[in-house]
């Protein structure tokens, strides 16, 4: 749910820009969505990591 948000968050931020064109390409549209996903939880596995080991 967070990846899907922050990848439409990104694609509204540059639409409402007026002089950039948006070229939809699915491929590349799902390749960096699950690039953005697997980044997500590769962040909170290592924002976990470091939780765990402070608390030791």
């Amino acid at each position: 749910m967070m990846g899907v948000s922050i990848a439409s968050m990104h694609f509204i931020g540059m639409d409402s820009i007026s002089r950039v064109i948006i070229v939809y390409d699915p491929f590349f549209s799902r390749l960096l969505s699950w690039r953005r996903v697997h980044l997500l939880f590769v962040s909170l596995k290592i924002f976990f990591l470091f939780d765990v080991l402070k608390n030791i």
